[in-house]
Parts: C-alpha cells; sequence; structure tokens
C-alpha cells in the first residue's frame, strides 16, 4: 500500500475515491454558472422574437471569424492545460510547466481577439437590442477565459513551488474542468451574439 504526503499533518494512504469535497464545490458552482448562462441566453433568443429585422438598419452585423478564432484559441488553451494535467500525473518535469506557459499563452490570445471585436464595433450596447446582445455575450465570454487564464496562473506558480504536484492534483483537476466548461460558455455566448437570423432574410 502506497503512502502519499499531504500538505496537513497526516499521512493520504491509497488514493481518494469518487470526487473530494474541493471538486464537489467547483461542479456545483459551475451548475450555478450554467444557470446564469442559460438565464443569458434565453434573454438573447426572447429579445430577439418579434423584431422586424436583426440588426436594424444602420447597424451592420460584425463578421464573425473573431468569435470563431477566440473559441478556437480557448479550446485550444484547454487542450494544452489538460495534457500539462496528465504530464503532471506522471510527475514529468519541466513539462507540465511548459504546457502551462503554452496554455496561458493560448487563453490571453483568445482574450485579445474578443476584446478587439468589442473595440472594433460601430454600435454601444445602447443602440439596439442586438447590440447590447451582441456586446454583453462578447464581454461576458472574454470575461470567463480571462478566469481562466487567472486559474491558470495560479495553477503555473503552485507547480513552480512545489505545491501542486503528482500527489495534489485537486487545483490542477479544478482549473483543466473549468476550462473545458468555459470552452463550452464561450460557444453558446458567441452563438447567441453572432448566429440568431434575421427574421427579414429567414421570411
Amino acid at each position: 500500500m502506497s503512502v502519499h504526503r499531504s500538505r496537513t499533518a497526516h499521512a493520504v494512504t491509497d488514493r481518494p475515491r469518487g470526487l473530494t469535497m474541493g471538486m464537489w464545490g467547483a461542479v456545483l458552482l459551475l451548475v450555478v454558472l450554467s444557470t446564469a448562462l442559460a438565464g443569458l441566453a434565453a434573454a438573447g433568443l426572447y429579445l430577439h422574437t418579434g423584431q422586424d429585422a436583426w440588426p436594424p438598419e444602420p447597424l451592420v452585423r460584425p463578421g464573425s471569424w473573431p468569435a470563431v478564432f477566440g473559441t478556437v484559441l480557448a479550446a485550444a488553451g484547454a487542450a494544452a492545460a489538460t495534457v500539462a494535467n496528465l504530464e503532471l500525473r506522471r510527475d514529468r518535469r519541466p513539462v507540465p510547466s511548459l504546457l502551462l506557459m503554452v496554455a496561458g499563452g493560448l487563453l490571453l490570445g483568445s482574450i485579445v481577439v474578443l476584446a478587439r471585436d468589442l473595440v472594433g464595433t460601430d454600435f454601444t450596447w445602447s443602440d439596439h437590442a442586438y447590440a447590447s446582445i451582441y456586446i454583453v455575450n462578447t464581454a461576458v465570454a472574454a470575461f470567463f477565459v480571462a478566469l481562466g487564464l487567472l486559474m491558470v496562473g495560479a495553477l503555473l506558480v503552485q507547480r513552480l513551488v512545489g505545491v501542486v504536484d503528482a500527489g495534489r492534483m485537486l487545483e490542477a483537476d479544478i482549473t483543466v474542468l473549468y476550462l473545458w466548461w468555459t470552452v463550452g460558455a464561450v460557444a453558446v455566448c458567441l452563438a447567441v451574439a453572432h448566429l440568431l437570423p434575421d427574421p427579414g432574410v429567414v421570411a
């Protein structure tokens, strides 16, 4: 029977079974965030209902490439963090730290792309329901990615100082879980902002 040293005064025997309390807390928090995300998406769909045009003149629908590129970068960052997590379990040095740096760079790139998209719009959130949905959803997507970037940065620091290792993976597991949730959240936010059809075109 293997013995793993915890950061407390006790020795941890064997590996934990099932989800830890920390992971349960993370899962429940993501459930709450998912509920808020569903409400945001529902609000966008509601405001879209009954509109004669989406967006109305003189507003022009921005291109969707920044949204696609930002989502792809966020997914690539989550993938890099996942591989770092797997390498961390194998206690391979310095691969996990390097992969976390790559993940952070990709997430930062996603934030920059989404921020540039916001700055580049020629309307303000108060111009029309379309403008408010576009700006709010894009900003929320960038905010979720920014939280992921902060988590990756904190995990990298913990790894470098030796707090997180193959015997203590909770922080790494929660970070990866959140990042993949973020990819889905970003996709939902940006889909509502970009993919709702123009009623005039559909008719």
